[in-house]
């Protein structure tokens, strides 16, 4: 069974993990026909000041489910991978002092940081809400 060890950002669930049903000869190599999925763990709180980013890591686990025994070359076997918010958003310009009952227009970019589009309109869907 080849899986992926729960870390801080890596959440993996065992109705994922790749079975390998036939047998290995010596020396042997295989490649899984199906990428391992997992998700990455959900930050919360926003992020004030720089974009948010983090390095997750990937630690790889095969186990012989039968007596439950796992191949240590493997686990020894690690990827990193590098997480992020998929839009940065930023200020342009502001008035600097504002009086009380004063509206005042504020200017601010979006940009798209991830490599699939964003917006409902996207052939992802995946929804985009600034709030300010």
């Amino acid at each position: 069974m080849l899986h992926l060890q729960n870390q801080k950002w890596v959440n993996f669930f065992t109705k994922d993990a790749h079975a390998i049903k036939r047998f290995m000869g010596i020396s042997e190599s295989y490649t899984t026909s199906d990428p391992l999925i997992f998700k990455v763990t959900r930050k919360e709180e926003p992020t004030i000041g720089d974009p948010f980013k983090a390095t997750g890591l990937m630690d790889f686990r095969a186990t012989i489910t039968r007596i439950n025994q796992e191949f240590p070359q493997v686990a020894d076997q690690t990827a990193e991978f590098p997480i992020r918010y998929p839009v940065e958003m930023g200020r342009v310009h502001f008035n600097g002092v504002i009086t009380p009952g004063e509206e005042s227009p504020i200017v601010f970019y979006i940009r798209n940081v991830s490599s699939k589009p964003i917006g409902c309109n996207s052939p992802t869907g995946r929804v985009l809400r600034v709030r300010v």
